[in-house]
């Protein structure tokens, strides 16, 4: 124990005894220690609270990304999750995060108002013509417009259309920027950032409930869209 917690034999011991005393755990015939009914029920009670801070502290301000009124889950779900600063300050760097993401993904699901970068969007159309992902795309009217609005862009999209990419859109505004990679899911606030490029530092998490929670919120949320055809994005 002193190892797992770096914790002093002297607190421990004092730390143990104080819990034996209020019959939440107990000593077993080989020297171990197992926690009582009480103790049990109790743990399963405050266990959630511990890993709620835990997640305050790994995610520091990021927590006020996570959209308040759309989580349906405990702050405690986020515990394992982390913030991807690049190490060098080079933002280009979560570009090459995403790009290389993508490159490794089968099933492609997002919600978003910014438009992907250009390594990110050519590999996402490079690997759908190719018949290697299923993507499923739900863009704000805005970004819609802005993709439409610039040739090379517009050229991407219909490509992907046309190797079988899923576009839907709403009028927004959004709860967050969501992006599910199989099981990895990434988030970003969404807010005024401008729409071109803007993808900044996400919060990733590979936790199961999370990642049922962002595909619920994209459920929500294709619930009200419009289906995107091909001659959204045809030459003006």
């Amino acid at each position: 124990m002193a190892d797992l917690t770096d914790i002093s034999r002297t607190t421990l011991d004092r730390i143990v005894n104080e819990l034996e005393e209020r019959d939440w755990v107990r000593r077993t015939k080989d020297g171990n220690y197992v926690g009582t009914p009480m103790g049990t029920h109790l743990m399963a009670q405050v266990r959630p609270f511990i890993d709620s801070v835990k997640a305050i502290r790994r995610l520091d301000e990021a927590v006020a990304w996570l959209p308040a009124d759309e989580l349906s889950i405990g702050l405690h779900h986020f515990s394992d999750a982390s913030v991807l600063r690049p190490e060098q300050d080079d933002p280009m760097e979560t570009v090459d995060y995403f790009t290389d993401l993508i490159r490794e993904t089968t099933e492609f699901r997002v919600l978003t108002h910014l438009a992907p970068p250009g390594p990110l969007a050519r590999a996402m159309r490079d690997r759908i013509t190719a018949g290697q992902l299923n993507a499923e795309y739900v863009l704000t009217d805005e970004l819609i417009e802005y993709l439409h609005d610039q040739p090379e862009r517009r050229e991407r999209w219909r490509d992907i259309l046309d190797g079988g990419g899923d576009v839907v859109r709403v009028q927004g505004p959004i709860p967050c920027n969501l992006w599910i990679f199989d099981d990895t899911v990434l988030i970003k606030k969404s807010g005024p950032e401008p729409i071109e490029d803007s993808y900044g530092v996400p919060i990733q998490s590979k936790n199961e409930t999370v990642r049922l929670w962002a595909h619920n919120v994209i459920d929500s949320q294709r619930a009200d869209a419009t289906h995107v055809n091909i001659e959204a994005f045809e030459d003006e």
